[in-house]
């Protein structure tokens, strides 16, 4: 009798099959995007400008807006474009370290620098796979890898941060390495990689929380210490009085509501579900569900986090994949190509899924992150311009309670 293969990996061979059918549609897509990216209508171009401030010497007015404004009609007009964004400007709001990640590519022509930035991204999206593949060392990755990468790859926020040129596959690897560096029981280490997450500051605030529920006293300094390089770094490219406007502009950035890039009711997070549904007939009333919500979430995270502090066991691994799925959710500002992120969390669930003799609650949890991945991501993106609901965020609320069933059975998973 010819031995039939074994059921785990028959799986991920036909996962295989979908994920490049998946990869085939979204090149198609991102193909037919390409006029967009040759005009300029992309997020790059606000990294870019920033870039092309501070190269030409003018780093402590980077954000002066009027400034930026100037210089990025300059980069449209030198690619003949005729597209101008909304109010005039796609602002950079991002932290003046950030900018030191783009400023080797100011030396290059506008679309030269988009195409080795999305090069860059692609890289950190492979290399986090590789890395994720080698945290399980309960079992050897390597069969398993291009099944992964191929899932990543057909993961359309990962497609859309590529057309953006946003920077959602750094703050990835980051991300990713921190978890390997907890993993390796390396704390301070993990506290460094976390550091560099402050180009997206908005997911760090439970991150943090955690670290001190947790009293990892080791890690948080290695944060501090990575915070204050940062800060040192942020000061040598603008100036006291750059860094004093940046406060202001984010001061002022809270007003921004359908403004200057910034969309809540647009956004995959409880701010954009609560807004979409009641503002601006009822602020007051979206702002409270918000807040209201998000308390909610963090006595659950807290929950799921209870018990030792045991990196090397399976527990450890969902309950990270909680805290970034908990991160994202929560965040008051998270575009589409931010879901990215949950690569990170899905490769966890579904590489710890592998093992044999699972509970049920742990099977169910590896098709819930599947199924946000693919289909509920594909159709948040459709179904976000029909009407006030955003799938993406009821996806990742049923992830969140999916996690929690499975911690609930993994006492004894190692």
């Amino acid at each position: 009798m010819t031995q039939q293969p074994s059921s785990p990996l028959c799986r991920l061979h036909w996962l295989s099959i979908l994920f490049v059918g998946l990869i085939v549609a979204f090149a198609i897509l991102a193909w037919n995007a390409r006029d967009r990216i040759l005009q300029g209508n992309s997020d790059f171009i606000s990294y870019y400008t920033a870039a092309r401030i501070v190269q030409s010497g003018q780093s402590g007015s980077l954000y002066n807006l009027e400034l930026q404004k100037e210089n990025q009609e300059a980069v449209l007009d030198s690619i003949g474009s005729q597209f101008r964004f909304l109010d005039g400007l796609l602002a950079y709001n991002h932290p003046p370290f950030e900018v030191l990640f783009f400023v080797p590519l100011a030396w290059l022509r506008y679309l030269n620098a988009f195409f080795v930035w999305g090069v860059i991204s692609v890289i950190c999206v492979g290399l986090s796979v590789g890395v994720l593949c080698r945290a399980d060392s309960q079992r050897p990755a390597n069969a398993d890898v291009p099944c992964y990468v191929l899932g990543a790859f057909a993961f359309l926020p990962v497609w859309v941060t590529l057309v953006q040129g946003q920077d959602s596959a750094t703050t990835l690897l980051f991300l990713t390495l921190a978890f390997h560096s907890f993993k390796r029981s390396s704390d301070v280490r993990a506290g460094l990689w976390l550091s560099l997450i402050l180009q997206r500051f908005q997911f760090l605030p439970l991150i943090l929380a955690v670290l001190l529920f947790k009293k990892r006293w080791r890690a948080l300094a290695g944060f501090a210490v990575g915070a204050v390089l940062i800060l040192l770094a942020s000061l040598y490219v603008t100036g006291i009085s750059g860094l004093k406007e940046y406060g202001h502009l984010l001061v002022e950035m809270t007003n921004w509501i359908n403004r200057k890039g910034i969309y809540p009711s647009q956004m995959h997070c409880l701010r954009g579900q609560a807004y979409a549904l009641w503002y601006p007939a009822h602020p007051l009333l979206a702002n409270v569900a918000t807040a209201v919500a998000t308390l909610v979430l963090i006595g659950v995270l807290l929950v799921g986090w209870l018990g030792p502090w045991q990196p090397g066991r399976t527990r450890f691994d969902l309950q990270f994949a909680l805290l970034v799925v908990v991160s994202l959710v929560a965040s008051p500002h998270l575009n589409f190509h931010d879901l990215s992120l949950l690569l990170l969390p899905s490769i966890l669930i579904v590489r710890n899924s592998m093992r044999e003799n699972l509970s049920v609650p742990f099977k169910r949890l590896k098709v819930g992150a599947l199924v946000l991945c693919y289909p509920v991501t594909l159709a948040a993106l459709i179904v976000s311009g029909w009407g006030p609901i955003r799938l993406s965020v009821w996806g990742m609320l049923s992830t969140i309670a999916l996690l929690l069933s499975a911690l609930q059975q993994s006492e004894d998973l190692i």
